[in-house]
């Protein structure tokens, strides 16, 4: 091991000698995550969605209709907790679920027109949350970071 890779390890990885919590990348993600789920839940809540509801529904928005396990897939949760928020949304007129064309034992899922006016409103409610969020951050420097965390979250799956 080079030199370099020993002061990573030692700075940024646990069982290094000198690693601080805070110079630890996974440590910034998980706090930026819940920090933006808590920010999140909070504008959401008046509208009667919350951060899982709102991550299916806008899937939905950028796709069009899916089966569950796409959505399971593009929202990074279990397939049975994905199931059960469906079901949830679908009993609250969010979205309709119909069976496929081709595999009647797979469902389509797709936003109703509610579905749509809701999900208008959450972007409305949290455009000026995502503006405030990457103030003074360059394109150049989100695109760094989805390429970053793009390799680690490869590095994990390989």
């Amino acid at each position: 091991m080079n030199k370099n890779n020993n002061t990573l390890m030692d700075n940024h990885f646990p069982k290094g000698d000198t690693f601080e919590i805070n110079r630890h990348p996974l440590y910034w993600v998980a706090t930026l995550n819940s920090t933006y789920v808590q920010a999140m839940e909070k504008r959401l809540k008046p509208i009667g969605l919350d951060i899982t509801r709102w991550r299916v529904a806008m899937i939905l928005k950028a796709h069009g209709s899916l089966n569950i396990s796409q959505i399971s897939k593009l929202a990074v949760s279990r397939l049975p907790t994905t199931t059960k928020i469906i079901q949830r949304m679908e009993k609250e007129n969010l979205i309709r679920s119909i069976p496929d064309e081709n595999d009647g034992r797979v469902n389509v899922i797709s936003l109703t027109s509610y579905g749509h006016e809701v999900l208008i409103e959450s972007l409305e409610r949290t455009q000026r949350f995502f503006s405030h969020l990457f103030e003074n951050v360059t394109e150049d420097e989100i695109k760094t970071v989805n390429r970053i965390l793009r390799k680690l979250v490869d590095n994990i799956v390989e």
